[in-house]
């Protein structure tokens, strides 16, 4: 696992690879953070690690709030996002 962190495979220190989505069905320590983020931006999800219809459906308001394209799919460019402002 630090071995993956330690290339860049992770998500970690807001930082994400080029091709690394996150989408529904996931479960991942990268899911938590995501969950964990967009409740300090006020969404009142479970931070369980689980990318489910929750989540997706928080992931959609965030995009649709932000002008990035609606499709419930974490993006490099929404982390980025996301990032920015937590």
């Amino acid at each position: 696992m630090r071995a993956w962190q330690a290339s860049g495979k992770l998500f970690s220190g807001g930082s994400s690879p080029d091709d690394a989505n996150i989408m529904l069905g996931e479960r991942s320590q990268r899911v938590k953070e995501l969950q964990q983020r967009l409740n300090r931006l006020g969404e009142r999800l479970k931070p369980d690690g689980v990318f489910g219809p929750m989540t997706h459906a928080a992931v959609m308001a965030f995009q649709g709030a932000n002008g990035l394209t609606v499709n419930g799919i974490v993006t490099p460019a929404m982390w980025s996002k996301l990032v920015s402002m937590t």
